[in-house]
């Protein structure tokens, strides 16, 4: 597990686009881009679920994980409590690749994200 000064080190070669106010102390948060669509097209506009509702998801970030290190995605705290959880993944070492999320309502109301807005 990386702490923040870690991450920040790694920097863009890590992530890219990389910005240190998304490092916390031992994450990264990731930014909604689109939702992909029945036809498998990206739409990059609002995400919008209901109670019980889920959709795959793009993040704006493109993930390059080092050939040392395991990357873990999973839920953003104010998210989880919003009523929003992620399907957790794995990322292994020297994998590249654009990130895409399932992401879940399981809360009693609806969740609104806008593209740029933190959703892991």
């Amino acid at each position: 597990m990386l702490v923040d000064k870690e991450i920040k080190n790694y920097g863009d070669t890590l992530i890219t686009p990389f910005s240190e106010d998304h490092v916390g102390c031992v994450s990264y948060d990731l930014d909604y881009y689109g939702f992909v669509d029945s036809a498998g097209k990206i739409i990059n506009d609002n995400l919008f679920l209901t109670p019980g509702s889920s959709k795959m998801i793009k993040c704006v970030q493109h993930l390059h994980m080092p050939n040392n290190l395991v990357g873990m995605l999973g839920c953003k705290h104010s998210r989880t409590r919003q009523g929003l959880i992620v399907a957790e993944q794995k990322f292994f070492p020297g994998h590249e690749t654009d990130i895409y999320i399932r992401v879940i309502c399981v809360g009693d109301a609806p969740i609104f994200v806008k593209p740029g807005q933190p959703i892991a």
